[in-house]
């Protein structure tokens, strides 16, 4: 800000209190414009008068009490949170347009993707994986989440590689000796540094370009994506290492979490873990606290809607009604990963089909499609004609659709009555459109009887 009449403040836990309390009474004097500071901004004596922005780096870290308290220092505040992965729940509620949402897939300029290896423990391949970066001039970490253990592991690795000069940090550490730790790794007298996940957030190495994980089955995917991120920060190829116990049964949980960081160890691959989060570990409440849930056993468009109707409900003072469209079928109806990569997008349009009720928006939606992503497959126009018939069927009280080789089974709720028809399908529909038309047409005779 140099250059501007603009006053900084910085409020921490390891500043001294007389300097604390020094800025924070600046800050309440509208001496100070910008505060920055860590978790200590929460505490109860931090007062800021005239707070109108609210900027959260490194999002995933914060809490839902500890963002929410934030909002409260001032209801119209504005709020801009940062994040390479966004927690399930932020993600969430950004898909359905609860908050807005941009993302920055460009890499700085000459970095590569890092190279991403799911292994067994096995001392022969930890002692190349060190020796390949040593050979090299790079410097490596070794993560090891167990402070009772970690001096011991240490030793052990200093026997497979004698040459190397080791460092060992972890959160137990008075600050001071922390400090002097990575200073010692950032300037080059340290080769291999040990450490918990303490080195997560905020250490940028450039000459360290391979992290070995340790029990890397146990760790949450954005702590594996934030670790790997240690590396690969320059414009040499960097190697990320997650090892497994030997001969392990992986829960099946942790075996996704795994394959989904080696899938999205491109550029961007941030995004691409929050969605995978979201649909591993739910979103959570959207209007509580909890920051994850099973929304993948009802999957994203049920449960917002079954949210909005909760919330309908409860301005109307009318029960909460559950009547819904449900088709099944065998069709292969879908948007390909191939014609529209951005998984984001993709769950987007899904939501927005979901959400529709009429013909004239449903087309609106393939018309913006086949704008942005040129001509659309089979797939796309079987997902739009079905999307009609179920748009029909809302309209009409249908509870059920039920598409089989030749058959249609249909229900039609009328209050408490439920009417049933089956519809023979001709042999002579081979397209969409055709069944589309069929389907509209023989219903329609159905009900005007």
């Amino acid at each position: 800000m140099k250059g501007f009449p603009i006053r900084v403040g910085v409020v921490s836990r390891v500043q001294a209190a007389k300097e604390a309390k020094e800025t924070l009474k600046k800050v309440k004097s509208g001496q100070i414009d910008i505060l920055v500071g860590t978790h200590r901004l929460l505490s109860k004596d931090v007062a800021i008068p005239n707070l109108g922005l609210i900027i959260v780096d490194e999002e995933q870290r914060f809490g839902v009490k500890a963002k929410e308290h934030l909002k409260k220092l001032k209801t119209t505040v504005d709020c801009l949170t940062l994040s390479a992965t966004p927690i399930p729940r932020t993600l969430y509620m950004s898909l359905v347009h609860a908050r807005d949402m941009s993302v920055i897939n460009t890499p700085p300029q000459d970095r590569l993707p890092i190279k991403t290896v799911i292994a067994e423990t096995d001392s022969e391949l930890i002692q190349n994986a060190l020796l390949r970066e040593f050979a090299r001039g790079g410097q490596a970490f070794y993560i090891h989440n167990r402070v009772e253990s970690i001096y011991q592991k240490a030793d052990a690795i200093q026997n497979l590689v004698p040459s190397a000069r080791i460092g060992v940090v972890h959160g137990q550490m008075d600050a001071d000796g922390a400090d002097e730790i990575f200073h010692r790794f950032k300037s080059g007298e340290i080769d291999l540094l040990f450490a918990t996940t303490i080195v997560e957030n905020g250490v940028d190495i450039p000459n360290a370009n391979t992290i070995l994980i340790e029990r890397a089955d146990t760790y949450g995917l954005a702590d594996l994506y934030q670790l790997r991120g240690r590396v690969g920060r320059w414009n040499r190829a960097a190697y990320a290492y997650f090892l497994i116990p030997k001969n392990a049964r992986l829960p099946e949980i942790a075996r996704k979490r795994l394959n989904a960081l080696v899938e999205s160890s491109g550029y961007g691959g941030g995004m691409k873990i929050a969605m995978r989060d979201l649909e591993i570990r739910g979103a959570g409440d959207i209007l509580g606290v909890q920051q994850s849930g099973q929304v993948s056993a009802i999957g994203f468009h049920l449960y917002c809607k079954l949210l909005k109707r909760a919330i309908d409900s409860l301005k109307k003072k009318q029960p909460i009604s559950f009547n819904e469209t449900k088709m099944e079928f065998s069709f292969d109806a879908r948007l390909p990963v191939e014609y529209i990569n951005e998984v984001s997008i993709r769950m987007e349009l899904y939501h927005r089909l979901g959400e529709t009720a009429s013909f004239e928006e449903i087309d609106e939606i393939l018309a913006e499609i086949k704008d942005r992503f040129g001509p659309p497959p089979p797939p796309v126009i079987w997902l739009y004609r079905l999307t009609r018939i179920r748009a029909f069927g809302a309209a009409n009280h249908f509870s059920l659709l039920k598409f089989n080789h030749v058959s249609l089974s249909a229900e039609r709720q009328l209050g408490k009555t439920i009417e049933k028809y089956t519809l023979i399908l001709p042999k002579k529909i081979q397209t969409p459109k055709a069944l589309e038309e069929f389907v509209l047409q023989e219903l329609t005779k159905k009900i005007s009887r």
